[in-house]
């Protein structure tokens, strides 16, 4: 929330698409819902999983799409469209997919996502959310002492170098 009456929410709905609230919490009801028309880049659809905002108008979401790889959206979510969904393609290495499950601003040009891939690996993308691509995604690999794998399922940053992600290994 930017202040008590200025809220972005993201969910799902039960035709599976995506779809946000935006306004006053206190009023909102289903003429403050707006579906999230993803387009064929996505899948045509996914799921919005996390959002961090630094203004009204400068948000960053991340989810999963339907085609099993992580994606983003960035900007005023109040314009958010399908052609604006950046699919992040990650390599074989990574096992050609994943989700981004939480993201953390500390500035509009400094933001960290965290979540999984396909090899059951804990997931990090960092930097400048304009100029993000799949080539800077940076797996975690889990020793044994943590049962070989796992995910990161929420991160908080309050500057450039403080972050802290939780998450869960397979142990």
């Amino acid at each position: 929330c930017q202040s008590r009456t200025l809220c972005v929410a993201l969910g799902l709905d039960l035709g599976d698409k995506p779809f946000m609230l935006r306004g006053n919490p206190a009023a909102w009801g289903s003429a403050h819902a707006r579906e999230l028309e993803l387009g064929a880049a996505v899948g045509d659809g996914g799921s919005l999983h996390s959002m961090s905002c630094m203004t009204p108008i400068s948000c960053v979401a991340v989810g999963t799409d339907r085609k099993g790889q992580p994606f983003m959206l960035r900007g005023n979510p109040a314009t958010w469209t399908g052609p604006m969904a950046k699919q992040l393609t990650l390599a074989a290495s990574m096992g050609s997919g994943g989700s981004l499950a939480s993201v953390s601003c500390a500035t509009p040009t400094l933001c960290v996502a965290v979540g999984n891939d396909n090899k059951g690996q804990p997931l990090v993308l960092r930097g400048n959310p304009a100029t993000w691509r799949a080539g800077l995604a940076r797996q975690i690999t889990l020793g044994t002492a943590l049962g070989h794998g796992g995910r990161l399922s929420s991160i908080h940053c309050t500057s450039a170098t403080a972050c802290v992600a939780v998450g869960a290994s397979t142990k």
